[in-house]
């Protein structure tokens, strides 16, 4: 099935994706509280990003973790 928004766009989400595993995998190794919390913030906005390519799956994992 074809994306209404474009290859584009199909493009864009998955560079987004690969950039958050990649921010995950940082976030495991920041030295300092502060460091996490920014890649935090990072993650944030970047979630946002994803949202705006059409991404639906995993938006909020860490509530998975809790269930």
């Amino acid at each position: 099935m074809t994306n209404p928004l474009g290859s584009d766009v199909d493009d864009q989400r998955q560079r987004l994706v690969d950039l958050r595993s990649r921010l995950r995998e940082e976030r495991a190794l920041s030295s300092t509280p502060a460091v996490d919390h920014a890649l935090r913030l990072a993650e944030a906005y970047l979630q946002l990003s994803l949202g705006y390519c059409g991404h639906t799956e995993d938006l909020f994992p860490e509530e998975t973790a809790l269930a």
